[in-house]
């Protein structure tokens, strides 16, 4: 199982960031896959003057990258904000919906209004078995490669519509076919962790190749648990 990201120095980091912003909270998101079992892993610290923000809802919007298919939200039974100025480290697993999948992970608060807002920089993706993390377009650049998301669905999830690219161990004869060319191509690779270090790339490639048929649409979504996921925590 790929190591979830967790943040040894996050409370440091979370008190540089709020010093020169006002109260609130912040909070961070790891994230890792098996193949079967998606482990999420988060932490939030509070910030909030008011006392009536303790015990507010939090929320994991997990998207499906690739297929377009709806978000779903996940809860916990432990996933609340926590006490003033405390940091809280829950921890909760899920079955993983599709073993071949890069999946999106947003950390949401509900405000008091009912409305979901993200909790900063509470993002992360991780993919499960050889999952493609996203299809499009590479070209030249320097540190990194850009990437350019395929326009006709919902590649653009784990790097945006243009992001950047490590290579990684990837050599330049395994990347010279696809960089440049127009071919379009899908990506292997992992993300860096909720803070890291510039200059970072939004993608560090394990693999590449080209798109089979060269088709940029959206995977098929039939035949999928995403549904049954949908049900049990919707």
């Amino acid at each position: 199982m790929m190591r979830i990201h967790r943040l040894a120095a996050l409370a440091a980091a979370v008190l540089t960031l709020l010093a020169a912003a006002p109260a609130g909270a912040t909070g961070a998101i790891g994230t890792s896959c098996d193949g079967t079992t998606v482990t999420i892993g988060l932490e939030i610290f509070n910030d909030y003057d008011d006392p009536a923000w303790v015990g507010r809802p939090l929320y994991v919007r997990m998207s499906e990258v690739g297929t377009c298919a709806d978000p779903v939200l996940l809860t916990d039974a432990g996933l609340v904000m926590p006490a003033q100025l405390m940091l809280a480290t829950p921890t909760f697993q899920i079955s993983a919906p599709r073993a071949d999948t890069y999946y999106t992970y947003t950390l949401l608060l509900e405000l008091p209004d009912g409305t979901l807002q993200p909790l900063l920089p509470g993002w992360h993706a991780s993919g499960c078995g050889e999952a493609v993390a996203a299809r499009g377009f590479l070209s030249g650049g320097s540190p990194f490669l850009t990437f350019l998301a395929c326009g006709s669905a919902c590649w653009d999830g784990v790097l945006g519509i243009i992001g950047q690219v490590d290579p990684g161990s990837l050599s330049a004869a395994e990347l010279a076919p696809y960089v440049g060319t127009g071919i379009p191509v899908e990506l292997h690779g992992t993300v860096p962790g909720p803070f890291p270090m510039p200059p970072s790339p939004d993608l560090t490639l394990t693999g590449i190749a080209a798109i089979p048929g060269g088709d940029c649409d959206a995977v098929d979504v039939e035949g999928s648990s995403w549904g049954g996921l949908k049900a049990r925590y919707r």
